[in-house]
Protein backbone atom coordinates (compact mmCIF):
# COMPACT_ATOMS: atom_id res chain seq x y z
CA UNK A 1 0.00 0.00 0.00
CA UNK A 2 3.03 2.57 0.96
CA UNK A 3 2.57 5.74 3.09
CA UNK A 4 2.96 9.18 1.64
CA UNK A 5 5.08 11.53 3.92
CA UNK A 6 4.09 15.42 3.72
CA UNK A 7 6.73 18.00 4.66
CA UNK A 8 6.08 21.54 5.78
CA UNK A 9 6.47 24.55 7.54
CA UNK A 10 3.72 26.04 10.29
CA UNK A 11 4.19 28.79 11.86
CA UNK A 12 3.55 27.71 15.84
CA UNK A 13 3.76 29.87 19.04
CA UNK A 14 5.24 32.55 16.58
CA UNK A 15 8.14 30.58 15.01
CA UNK A 16 8.18 29.03 11.84
CA UNK A 17 8.66 25.46 12.08
CA UNK A 18 9.70 22.13 10.14
CA UNK A 19 6.75 19.55 10.45
CA UNK A 20 5.66 16.04 9.00
CA UNK A 21 2.97 14.14 8.98
CA UNK A 22 2.51 10.46 7.57
CA UNK A 23 0.12 8.41 6.48
CA UNK A 24 -1.06 5.40 4.39
CA UNK A 25 -1.67 6.92 0.26
CA UNK A 26 -5.59 6.26 1.23
CA UNK A 27 -5.66 7.80 4.03
CA UNK A 28 -3.30 10.87 3.52
CA UNK A 29 -5.99 13.82 3.17
CA UNK A 30 -7.69 13.69 6.84
CA UNK A 31 -9.48 16.36 7.29
CA UNK A 32 -11.65 17.04 10.01
CA UNK A 33 -14.95 15.31 9.02
CA UNK A 34 -13.30 12.47 7.22
CA UNK A 35 -12.76 8.54 9.14
CA UNK A 36 -11.27 8.87 12.10
CA UNK A 37 -7.61 7.81 12.80
CA UNK A 38 -4.86 6.83 15.19
CA UNK A 39 -2.97 9.72 15.57
CA UNK A 40 0.68 8.91 16.43
CA UNK A 41 2.61 12.62 17.88
CA UNK A 42 6.58 12.48 17.83
CA UNK A 43 8.68 14.81 20.26
CA UNK A 44 12.19 14.34 18.88
CA UNK A 45 15.27 14.68 21.61
CA UNK A 46 17.47 17.94 21.47
CA UNK A 47 18.83 19.33 19.16
CA UNK A 48 15.27 18.60 17.93
CA UNK A 49 15.25 18.16 14.25
CA UNK A 50 12.44 16.40 12.56
CA UNK A 51 14.37 15.69 9.61
CA UNK A 52 16.23 12.86 11.08
CA UNK A 53 13.34 11.15 12.02
CA UNK A 54 11.22 10.88 8.80
CA UNK A 55 12.12 7.74 7.35
CA UNK A 56 11.91 5.56 10.81
CA UNK A 57 8.50 7.60 11.46
CA UNK A 58 7.35 6.37 7.83
CA UNK A 59 8.64 2.56 8.68
CA UNK A 60 6.10 2.87 12.11
CA UNK A 61 3.25 4.05 9.77
CA UNK A 62 4.03 1.30 7.43
CA UNK A 63 4.09 -1.70 9.75
CA UNK A 64 0.95 -0.74 11.65
CA UNK A 65 -1.17 -0.74 8.61
CA UNK A 66 -3.94 1.39 7.65
CA UNK A 67 -5.85 3.44 10.15
CA UNK A 68 -2.47 5.24 11.41
CA UNK A 69 -0.54 8.46 10.67
CA UNK A 70 2.82 10.02 12.48
CA UNK A 71 3.13 14.09 13.12
CA UNK A 72 6.24 15.00 14.21
CA UNK A 73 7.41 18.86 14.62
CA UNK A 74 11.14 20.22 14.61
CA UNK A 75 11.90 22.27 17.89
CA UNK A 76 10.98 25.88 18.51
CA UNK A 77 14.47 28.09 16.66
CA UNK A 78 15.83 24.11 16.08
CA UNK A 79 16.66 23.57 12.12
CA UNK A 80 18.50 24.46 9.51
CA UNK A 81 17.32 26.20 7.30
CA UNK A 82 17.91 30.67 8.77
CA UNK A 83 14.66 31.87 8.85
CA UNK A 84 13.68 28.54 11.22
CA UNK A 85 16.66 29.29 13.36
CA UNK A 86 15.91 32.64 13.98
CA UNK A 87 18.55 35.60 14.98
CA UNK A 88 21.70 35.61 16.55
CA UNK A 89 20.46 36.86 19.98
CA UNK A 90 22.47 37.44 23.09
CA UNK A 91 22.34 34.24 25.21
CA UNK A 92 21.34 35.68 27.84
CA UNK A 93 17.78 34.57 29.07
CA UNK A 94 16.81 38.07 30.46
CA UNK A 95 16.85 39.22 26.19
CA UNK A 96 13.25 37.75 25.95
CA UNK A 97 12.09 38.98 22.55
CA UNK A 98 14.69 39.32 18.96
CA UNK A 99 14.25 40.92 16.02
CA UNK A 100 14.55 38.87 13.31
CA UNK A 101 13.53 39.95 9.74
CA UNK A 102 9.79 40.98 10.21
CA UNK A 103 9.03 39.06 13.46
CA UNK A 104 9.51 39.31 16.51
CA UNK A 105 10.70 35.96 18.44
CA UNK A 106 9.98 35.00 21.85
CA UNK A 107 13.85 33.50 22.28
CA UNK A 108 11.70 31.61 25.49
CA UNK A 109 10.20 29.79 23.43
CA UNK A 110 13.24 28.80 21.43
CA UNK A 111 15.63 28.37 24.81
CA UNK A 112 13.74 27.19 27.62
CA UNK A 113 12.28 24.22 28.52
CA UNK A 114 9.27 26.06 29.23
CA UNK A 115 8.79 27.44 25.66
CA UNK A 116 9.19 23.93 24.19
CA UNK A 117 6.77 22.81 26.15
CA UNK A 118 4.31 25.16 25.20
CA UNK A 119 5.43 24.69 21.58
CA UNK A 120 4.83 21.38 21.74
CA UNK A 121 1.46 21.51 23.01
CA UNK A 122 0.75 24.11 20.50
CA UNK A 123 1.80 21.54 18.31
CA UNK A 124 -0.69 18.65 19.28
CA UNK A 125 -3.67 21.24 19.58
CA UNK A 126 -2.84 21.93 15.61
CA UNK A 127 -2.85 17.85 14.88
CA UNK A 128 -6.00 17.96 16.60
CA UNK A 129 -7.89 20.90 14.97
CA UNK A 130 -6.54 19.65 11.53
CA UNK A 131 -7.33 16.15 11.79
CA UNK A 132 -10.29 13.69 12.70
CA UNK A 133 -8.34 11.84 15.70
CA UNK A 134 -9.86 8.83 17.65
CA UNK A 135 -7.38 8.68 19.67
CA UNK A 136 -3.34 9.23 20.48
CA UNK A 137 -0.08 7.66 20.54
CA UNK A 138 2.66 9.96 21.98
CA UNK A 139 6.12 8.41 21.19
CA UNK A 140 9.37 10.58 22.04
CA UNK A 141 13.05 10.33 22.07
CA UNK A 142 14.84 11.79 24.88
CA UNK A 143 14.35 14.95 26.14
CA UNK A 144 11.40 14.50 24.50
CA UNK A 145 9.95 12.22 27.04
CA UNK A 146 10.07 15.26 29.35
CA UNK A 147 8.07 17.57 27.00
CA UNK A 148 5.31 14.65 26.42
CA UNK A 149 4.77 14.18 30.08
CA UNK A 150 4.20 17.97 30.88
CA UNK A 151 2.18 18.35 27.87
CA UNK A 152 -0.29 15.11 29.32
CA UNK A 153 -0.48 16.98 32.91
CA UNK A 154 -1.35 20.05 31.97
CA UNK A 155 -3.69 18.91 29.45
CA UNK A 156 -6.28 16.32 30.58
CA UNK A 157 -8.18 16.73 27.55
CA UNK A 158 -5.04 15.51 25.48
CA UNK A 159 -4.03 12.85 27.84
CA UNK A 160 -8.10 11.23 27.71
CA UNK A 161 -7.69 10.35 24.71
CA UNK A 162 -3.80 8.77 24.84
CA UNK A 163 -3.87 5.09 24.46
CA UNK A 164 0.12 4.48 25.39
CA UNK A 165 3.08 7.03 25.60
CA UNK A 166 6.24 5.08 24.55
CA UNK A 167 9.40 6.41 25.71
CA UNK A 168 12.06 5.66 23.71
CA UNK A 169 15.68 5.83 25.59
CA UNK A 170 14.09 9.09 28.33
CA UNK A 171 16.36 11.43 29.24
CA UNK A 172 13.94 12.68 32.26
CA UNK A 173 16.63 13.12 34.56
CA UNK A 174 20.03 13.78 35.25
CA UNK A 175 21.76 11.42 37.22
CA UNK A 176 24.45 9.71 34.88
CA UNK A 177 27.79 8.05 36.35
CA UNK A 178 29.43 10.51 39.07
CA UNK A 179 33.02 11.38 36.40
CA UNK A 180 30.13 12.31 33.45
CA UNK A 181 27.78 14.24 36.22
CA UNK A 182 30.86 16.47 37.31
CA UNK A 183 32.12 17.19 33.73
CA UNK A 184 28.33 18.15 32.84
CA UNK A 185 26.88 19.35 35.71
CA UNK A 186 29.87 21.64 35.36
CA UNK A 187 29.53 22.49 31.84
CA UNK A 188 26.05 23.69 32.38
CA UNK A 189 26.78 25.97 35.48
CA UNK A 190 28.90 27.68 33.52
CA UNK A 191 27.02 27.56 30.59
CA UNK A 192 27.23 31.63 29.11
CA UNK A 193 31.22 30.35 28.84
CA UNK A 194 30.85 26.95 27.53
CA UNK A 195 28.44 28.12 25.10
CA UNK A 196 30.84 31.54 24.41
CA UNK A 197 34.02 28.87 24.03
CA UNK A 198 32.01 26.25 21.70
CA UNK A 199 30.76 29.11 19.10
CA UNK A 200 34.16 30.37 18.58
CA UNK A 201 35.73 27.28 18.61
CA UNK A 202 33.23 26.38 15.83
CA UNK A 203 33.72 29.84 13.96
CA UNK A 204 37.35 28.83 13.98
CA UNK A 205 36.82 24.82 12.82
CA UNK A 206 34.32 26.68 9.50
CA UNK A 207 37.40 29.94 8.65
CA UNK A 208 39.59 26.52 7.98
CA UNK A 209 37.73 23.00 7.36
CA UNK A 210 35.89 22.09 4.73
CA UNK A 211 32.38 20.69 5.05
CA UNK A 212 33.36 17.89 3.18
CA UNK A 213 36.39 17.27 5.83
CA UNK A 214 34.09 18.40 8.59
CA UNK A 215 31.27 15.25 7.83
CA UNK A 216 34.07 12.80 6.68
CA UNK A 217 36.68 13.03 9.45
CA UNK A 218 33.92 14.83 12.47
CA UNK A 219 30.50 13.58 11.56
CA UNK A 220 31.74 9.65 10.15
CA UNK A 221 35.22 8.93 11.65
CA UNK A 222 34.60 10.77 15.29
CA UNK A 223 30.82 10.77 15.99
CA UNK A 224 30.11 7.51 14.35
CA UNK A 225 27.06 8.23 12.16
CA UNK A 226 26.92 6.18 9.77
CA UNK A 227 24.30 7.12 7.86
CA UNK A 228 25.22 9.35 4.78
CA UNK A 229 21.92 11.13 4.74
CA UNK A 230 21.85 11.54 8.57
CA UNK A 231 25.26 13.12 8.18
CA UNK A 232 24.19 15.27 5.50
CA UNK A 233 21.37 16.63 8.12
CA UNK A 234 24.06 17.25 10.97
CA UNK A 235 26.27 18.80 8.69
CA UNK A 236 23.82 21.49 7.89
CA UNK A 237 22.80 21.92 11.92
CA UNK A 238 26.30 21.45 13.47
CA UNK A 239 27.65 23.95 10.68
CA UNK A 240 24.91 26.89 12.06
CA UNK A 241 26.12 28.72 14.70
CA UNK A 242 22.65 29.79 15.08
CA UNK A 243 21.79 26.20 16.23
CA UNK A 244 24.47 25.44 18.06
CA UNK A 245 23.54 28.21 20.03
CA UNK A 246 19.73 27.20 20.16
CA UNK A 247 20.97 23.20 20.71
CA UNK A 248 23.94 24.61 23.71
CA UNK A 249 21.23 26.64 25.60
CA UNK A 250 18.26 24.37 25.52
CA UNK A 251 20.49 21.78 26.21
CA UNK A 252 22.23 22.89 29.80
CA UNK A 253 18.79 24.21 31.11
CA UNK A 254 18.06 20.23 30.68
CA UNK A 255 21.21 19.32 32.76
CA UNK A 256 20.69 22.29 35.82
CA UNK A 257 16.43 22.24 35.90
CA UNK A 258 16.11 18.09 35.24
CA UNK A 259 15.90 16.15 38.98
CA UNK A 260 18.52 13.32 39.85
CA UNK A 261 15.24 10.87 41.03
CA UNK A 262 12.54 9.58 39.32
CA UNK A 263 9.28 11.59 39.16
CA UNK A 264 7.05 8.85 40.40
CA UNK A 265 4.90 11.65 41.20
CA UNK A 266 4.31 12.28 37.31
CA UNK A 267 4.05 8.52 36.79
CA UNK A 268 1.05 7.92 38.88
CA UNK A 269 -0.86 10.69 37.90
CA UNK A 270 -0.49 9.38 34.40
CA UNK A 271 -0.76 5.99 35.32
CA UNK A 272 -4.17 4.94 33.96
CA UNK A 273 -2.01 5.61 30.25
CA UNK A 274 -0.28 2.48 29.53
CA UNK A 275 3.29 3.70 29.02
CA UNK A 276 6.43 1.79 27.49
CA UNK A 277 10.05 2.50 28.37
CA UNK A 278 13.06 1.53 26.20
CA UNK A 279 16.32 1.43 27.61
CA UNK A 280 20.03 0.89 26.03
CA UNK A 281 23.89 0.11 26.82
CA UNK A 282 26.10 2.64 27.56
CA UNK A 283 23.83 5.64 27.60
CA UNK A 284 24.54 8.30 30.01
CA UNK A 285 21.31 10.67 29.63
CA UNK A 286 19.31 7.26 30.45
CA UNK A 287 21.44 4.84 31.98
CA UNK A 288 20.65 1.48 32.81
CA UNK A 289 20.27 2.12 36.90
CA UNK A 290 17.39 4.49 35.79
CA UNK A 291 15.60 1.60 34.72
CA UNK A 292 16.34 -0.21 37.76
CA UNK A 293 15.07 2.65 40.00
CA UNK A 294 12.00 2.07 38.15
CA UNK A 295 11.46 -1.39 38.65
CA UNK A 296 11.89 -1.23 42.20
CA UNK A 297 9.49 1.26 42.28
CA UNK A 298 7.16 -0.89 41.12
CA UNK A 299 7.65 -3.61 42.96
CA UNK A 300 6.82 -1.11 45.96
CA UNK A 301 3.52 -0.35 44.07
CA UNK A 302 5.29 3.45 44.50
CA UNK A 303 4.47 3.59 40.37
CA UNK A 304 2.03 1.92 38.27
CA UNK A 305 2.37 -1.51 36.83
CA UNK A 306 1.49 -0.89 33.70
CA UNK A 307 4.98 0.88 32.66
CA UNK A 308 6.80 -1.81 30.69
CA UNK A 309 10.27 -1.35 30.99
CA UNK A 310 13.10 -2.97 28.17
CA UNK A 311 16.48 -2.87 28.18
CA UNK A 312 18.30 -3.81 24.65
CA UNK A 313 22.24 -3.54 25.54
CA UNK A 314 23.02 -2.75 21.62
CA UNK A 315 21.42 0.08 20.76
CA UNK A 316 22.79 3.57 21.20
CA UNK A 317 21.07 6.89 22.21
CA UNK A 318 21.27 8.26 19.07
CA UNK A 319 20.21 5.69 17.31
CA UNK A 320 18.09 7.66 14.73
CA UNK A 321 22.01 8.02 12.76
CA UNK A 322 22.45 4.12 12.58
CA UNK A 323 19.95 2.61 10.05
CA UNK A 324 20.79 -1.35 11.94
CA UNK A 325 19.07 0.01 14.45
CA UNK A 326 16.06 2.63 13.74
CA UNK A 327 14.45 -0.76 12.28
CA UNK A 328 14.69 -2.33 15.56
CA UNK A 329 13.37 0.54 17.87
CA UNK A 330 10.72 1.03 14.92
CA UNK A 331 9.30 -2.45 15.50
CA UNK A 332 9.66 -2.14 19.31
CA UNK A 333 6.79 1.21 18.55
CA UNK A 334 5.01 -1.01 16.56
CA UNK A 335 4.90 -3.93 18.97
CA UNK A 336 4.00 -1.64 21.67
CA UNK A 337 1.30 0.26 19.66
CA UNK A 338 -0.34 -3.07 18.82
CA UNK A 339 -0.31 -4.00 22.04
CA UNK A 340 0.30 -7.95 20.71
CA UNK A 341 3.80 -9.18 21.50
CA UNK A 342 3.35 -12.62 21.78
CA UNK A 343 7.04 -13.49 24.08
CA UNK A 344 6.81 -15.53 26.23
CA UNK A 345 7.58 -12.68 29.18
CA UNK A 346 4.37 -10.27 28.23
CA UNK A 347 3.51 -9.06 31.60
CA UNK A 348 4.22 -5.19 32.87
CA UNK A 349 7.33 -4.09 34.39
CA UNK A 350 9.44 -7.11 33.17
CA UNK A 351 13.23 -6.28 31.51
CA UNK A 352 13.37 -7.83 28.30
CA UNK A 353 17.30 -8.30 27.51
CA UNK A 354 19.15 -7.72 24.19
CA UNK A 355 21.19 -11.66 23.38
CA UNK A 356 22.68 -9.62 21.00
Amino acid sequence: MGVSVQSSRKVICGWPTDVVSIAHHTHHQLSKGATSHNAIIFVPGNPGVIAWYIDWLAQIVESLGDGYSAHGASYAGHGIDRDVVGSGADTDHSLKNSTYGSNKRDMEISWTMAGQIQHKIAFVDSVLEERNCESLFFITHSIGANFVTACLLSRPDICSMTRRIIHCLPFIRFDPPPAKKFLLSTVARFYKVSIETATTLLGMLLSIAKPEWIERMLLEKAAGIDCPEARKIALGVFTNPDMVKSHLILGLEEIRELPESPNDVALRLLGECPTSILFCGADHWAPEFHMEDLRTLQSDSTIPGNIELTYLGHLRHDFIVHPKMVGQVANYCVDAIKGDRDRPDKTAGVTIRSRL
